[in-house]
């Protein structure tokens, strides 16, 4: 599978391909040439769209849309959803609808991260029969990745903010502060 991030702008939107059609009939969506990562163009099949909402650690939802094999249209209705089970929680819960003509969602997949010996962090992920394990481990890519984008930004928007601050305390400053009878005064710093 690859994985592609539709547009820099806005709330992260992902594009899953395969290099195998998913649906009978399913036309080339684009190929590896069209996001630069091959010599040799191989042609990839839409698989699904995965759309996310909120910002970790605050509470993130994460919506997966199944290809419907037209060239760009998926399902109108995710057939997924995933959650982190808490905010600031790694952990992710998901759900999935059995087919797309009902509207029930039963739990299908858990991922959980872990660590290990050498303190190397990983996820495992246990999947409902049925499911298939491919389109998890995806989303647990982009998960991953989403995540530590958002972490370095806040990070990197903390840091300003900081920089900011102490730029101000370091600059002399003038306020000019008014008297009861009406005349002006300056206080000034240095």
């Amino acid at each position: 599978a690859v994985c592609a991030l539709r547009s820099p702008l806005g709330p992260p939107v992902v594009r899953i391909y395969t290099t195998k059609p998913r649906v009978p009939g399913q036309k080339p969506a684009a190929s590896t040439n069209d996001l630069g990562l091959a010599v040799t163009p191989l042609p990839l099949y839409a698989w699904a769209e995965l759309v996310t909402e909120g910002e970790f650690p605050m509470p993130v939802r994460y919506s997966i849309y199944m290809s419907l094999g037209e060239r760009g249209s998926f399902e109108s209705e995710p057939r997924y959803k995933a959650s982190h089970v808490a905010p600031g929680s790694p952990n992710v819960t998901v759900v999935g609808r059995a087919d797309s003509a009902t509207n029930e969602y039963t739990g299908c997949c858990i991922m959980s991260v872990c660590h290990g010996e050498i303190d190397e962090s990983h996820f495992e992920i246990s999947v409902s029969r049925g499911v298939d394990p491919a389109l998890f481990i995806c989303l647990a890519a982009i998960i991953d990745e989403t995540t530590e984008y958002s972490m370095r930004l806040q990070c990197y928007l903390q840091n300003r903010k900081l920089q900011r601050i102490r730029t101000a305390q370091l600059q002399p400053y003038s306020i000019d502060i008014g008297t009861r009878r009406g005349a002006r005064k300056t206080c000034t710093s240095s």
